[in-house]
């Protein structure tokens, strides 16, 4: 992960996928302390890495850095198909303020 002093966050990575295997990976970032009823904005681009191997995914937030603490929908289910860079982003707000992931 790279911090930006503009307030952007980079985290590249890399996710590989099987034929008899599903995919089932969870990118969970570091907490971030967020205020109950501001709006924030995430933005980011993804692709898929072949052409001919679409990939698919979601995006979730929630208080907790464990799977079952995202419960909060930013993305739905999304199939990649285009090996160039498409931009997704969303804005959401927090009921309280706390540590999200």
């Amino acid at each position: 992960m790279v911090q930006r002093g503009n307030g952007l966050v980079e985290v590249p990575t890399v996710s590989s996928k099987h034929s008899f295997i599903n995919g089932d990976d969870w990118l969970i970032t570091p907490s971030i302390h967020l205020k109950g009823g501001k709006n924030y904005k995430l933005s980011f681009r993804a692709r898929a890495g072949l052409e001919n191997y679409p990939e698919r995914i979601e995006v979730k937030w929630g208080n907790g850095n464990a799977v079952s603490n995202m419960t909060n929908e930013l993305l739905p289910p999304t199939n990649l198909t285009s090996i160039a860079y498409q931009p997704y982003s969303n804005t959401f707000s927090p009921t309280t303020d706390g540590d999200y992931n």
